[in-house]
């Protein structure tokens, strides 16, 4: 019945943001306990909403499109200057529970297991992205594949939830250029089931591509001429050991991966989810690939953080599928695995330690633009409203 449905479908939710909110505080409860910029969100989001209003919300940066962080900016916009690193967090979180809440929605329906939604906050490089609307298109870019690889919802609901996110995902970085390639390979290739739903939202995510397409910089990719072959192989595999915590688990979570691509109930969606993180991964490799030593000595997190999750996710699929036992042993081996890659000095980031007092700075600001400094050693001019 419609009631018992709902019902069915609420109460898992009611599950998921605890649960989201728990993982995301253990791995960063600095946000939490000192609310502030990062990175792009003081001196882009907030600045180009302060000069440029509603103008901002589809202007790149970067070579490509923001714009779910840029609506973070235009929410912050709507309160006191104040609050405005706490609208920034709330903002923030809600935007990554609609992201979890819409990967749990887009699996196979076998209630809470597997974990699927928690995937985007346990990867590996999770500590980086975080809890900051610069970072949300990372976080996105899973729910966004999730949608493309899931079948259409019965329901209006579904459907306009799952065009709603798709638009917004597809919107905020270059995602959707890798996503909806990994889609319609998966869909053709892998023959998986689809109806004029899911060719609709295909056609929305490649809508949103083409607008990524026509932002991008010349300066996206690596300088022409400057990759080999050589440099390309070593920085694909670079890339690869990190998403999977080091050369050892990489050679044991790929051969898990591949059985699990080749069996189990689920292995096609598995096997959609691979496709997109090797895409993705390679991509990568080609904007670095001039300089493939970067990988192994520290490259940014957030380059590796969603091969990471699509990892987990296949392996947290594998765990839980109802087909072969062996399928279920070696994903075991490979979560345990990753779980130590995990705990080994990943699960938890430094704390972000504020460099201003970010009260003082609008008390100032009242009389005239004030420069603000934030981590991790940013700065921003605030001006008064």
């Amino acid at each position: 019945m419609p009631g018992a449905r709902s019902v069915r479908t609420l109460l898992p939710i009611l599950v998921i943001l605890p649960a989201v909110l728990a993982v995301i505080y253990l791995r960063g409860p600095d946000a939490f306990l000192h609310p502030n910029f990062w990175a792009e969100d003081g001196n882009i989001f907030f600045a180009d909403w302060q000069s440029l209003g509603l103008a901002s919300l589809l202007h790149p940066y970067n070579g490509y499109l923001h714009l779910a962080p840029r609506l973070v900016a235009a929410l912050a916009g709507a309160f006191p200057l104040e609050q405005t690193p706490l609208v920034y967090l709330i903002a923030s979180q809600a935007i990554a529970f609609w992201c979890a809440v819409t990967i749990y929605l887009a699996m196979p329906e076998r209630g809470l297991l597997p974990p699927l939604f928690l995937a985007p906050f346990l990867a590996i490089g999770a500590t980086e992205v975080l809890s900051s609307p610069t970072n949300l298109q990372w976080i996105l870019a899973l729910g966004l594949i999730a949608v493309l690889l899931a079948p259409a919802p019965r329901t209006t609901v579904g459907r306009a939830n799952h065009l709603a996110f798709a638009v917004l995902a597809g919107l905020s970085g270059p995602f959707s250029l890798f996503a909806v390639v990994a889609a319609v390979l998966a869909r053709v290739g892998l023959r998986l089931p689809t109806d004029r739903g899911q060719y609709l939202l295909v056609a929305v995510v490649a809508g949103a591509a083409a607008a990524q397409a026509l932002t991008l910089s010349g300066t996206y990719g690596s300088e022409a001429g400057s990759v080999t072959a050589a440099k390309l192989y070593a920085a694909f595999f670079a890339v690869l050991r990190k998403s999977m915590g080091g050369s050892v688990q990489a050679i044991v979570v790929s051969a898990v991966v591949l059985i699990g691509v080749a069996a189990g109930r689920d292995r096609a969606w598995r096997a959609g989810l691979a496709l997109f993180a090797l895409i993705l991964t390679l991509s990568i490799s080609l904007r670095f690939g001039s300089e493939p030593e970067v990988f192994p000595h520290g490259v940014s997190q957030r380059y590796f953080y969603v091969q990471s999750a699509v990892w987990l996710a296949v392996l947290m699929s594998m765990l839980w599928d109802p087909g072969l036992r062996v399928v279920r042993l070696l994903a075991a081996v490979g979560l345990v695995l990753y779980g130590i890659s995990l705990f080994d000095g990943k699960l938890v980031r430094h704390p972000r330690n504020p460099i201003d007092d970010w009260q003082a700075v609008v008390d100032r600001a009242v009389e005239a633009p004030m420069q603000y400094r934030y981590p991790p050693g940013w700065s921003v001019i605030v001006k008064p409203r």
